[in-house]
Order: C-alpha cells, then sequence, then structure tokens
C-alpha cells in the first residue's frame, strides 16, 4: 500500500468497537500480537469495519444505546475512520491477579483494570490508547488486516 509523508498507521475493528473507542469508553485494544515498536508513542487511526459483533455483551449494548439509542446498529459508522490514539504502551497478560479478580497481572510487571471491551485472557496483548480523537465525521475507508496506512483527507 502506497505511503505517503502524510499517512499514519492505521488498525481495524469491527464495530461496535471502533465506536467504543471513538467515544473515549475503550482504552485498551486487546490483540493476540504486539503492536509494532514503531507505532508506540505514535498516533493511531481507528479504523470501523463493516462487521458488526453480533453479541458484543450487555455492557456494550447499554453504552451504545446511550448514545446513539435503539438503533444503534445502523447509526454506528461502518467503513471508516472514525477517531485516533496514541499508542502510549503494550502490555502481555500474565494471568488473573490474586488479590483482585477484575485485575490482570502483566508479563512487565503492571497491575491493570479488565473492562468488558476486550479479551484480557493470558497470552493476550494489551493495546494501551490514550488521547482519543474522535474524527467528525468520520473518514470513509477500506480497512486492512494487521497494521495498515490511511492519509488523511485534505482539510
Amino acid at each position: 500500500n502506497n505511503m505517503s509523508a502524510a499517512s499514519i498507521p492505521a488498525l481495524t475493528l469491527h464495530q461496535p468497537w471502533a465506536t467504543l473507542i471513538a467515544l473515549g469508553i475503550k482504552t485498551v485494544e486487546t490483540r493476540s500480537w504486539p503492536p509494532p515498536r514503531a507505532i508506540i508513542g505514535r498516533r493511531l487511526a481507528i479504523h470501523a469495519g463493516r462487521t458488526i459483533d453480533p453479541n458484543p455483551g450487555g455492557a456494550v449494548v447499554a453504552a451504545l444505546r446511550a448514545h446513539y439509542g435503539q438503533g444503534w446498529p445502523d447509526a454506528i459508522p461502518k467503513g471508516a475512520v472514525v477517531a485516533c490514539a496514541t499508542v502510549k504502551a503494550a502490555r502481555q497478560v500474565a494471568g488473573v491477579d490474586a488479590r483482585r479478580p477484575r485485575y490482570v497481572r502483566t508479563k512487565e510487571g503492571t497491575v491493570l483494570p479488565v473492562d468488558p471491551y476486550g479479551d484480557f485472557s493470558v497470552g493476550r496483548w494489551l493495546w494501551l490508547l490514550d488521547d482519543v480523537a474522535p474524527l467528525e465525521p468520520p473518514a470513509p475507508a477500506s480497512g486492512r488486516q494487521r497494521i495498515w496506512y490511511w492519509t488523511p483527507p485534505p482539510p
């Protein structure tokens, strides 16, 4: 894919996960693989894929209904970059914290809270997101697997 000077790394997520990041509700993206070292501390475009998770769970549905109403599956953007965020750090889950079951211990020695917006299983990678800036309106784009590069439209 053609990478221009203005392009930034991007990550495609199924919906509603991308929208939850744009809303500031989901601050940790969980993956089976670590983010490339080169994107730690850099901006990452959050792309909403066209696929909607058919069963995101009660806490997720409640958060989406609060923002979009009952028709949230039709209202949330699909096939568009919805936000940019900084990948602050990456941590790998080592196990549940023995004293606090709603927390995980990481291989790096930190303890982090578990939320209903990701898979915090042992071995999973936690991409810690910060400084989220939603794109209004979302920018239509075709997503890809893994990290890809997105060129923001001119202002």
